[in-house]
């Protein structure tokens, strides 16, 4: 009898135990999307801001805010 009662409590702590791991599971691969994601982001810019002159006034990049009018 108290056999028993030993296996349903060991029972539900591995219940718990897989709970918790599902749930940290989840978040790391929430972190591993947010620093790809991060990472693709700055190889954007660098790819953007390759070729692009300083006073270029068009194209990617360019505001027209703040440019001189003639």
């Amino acid at each position: 009898l108290h056999l028993v009662a030993k296996i349903d409590v060991l029972k539900k702590e591995i219940s718990a135990e897989k709970k918790k791991s599902s749930e940290l599971h989840a978040t790391l691969e929430h972190h591993y999307k947010t620093v790809r994601m991060l990472t693709g982001s700055r190889d954007l810019d660098k790819i953007i801001s390759v070729g692009r002159h300083e006073h270029t006034t068009r194209g990617l990049g360019y505001n027209m805010y703040g440019a001189e009018k003639s």
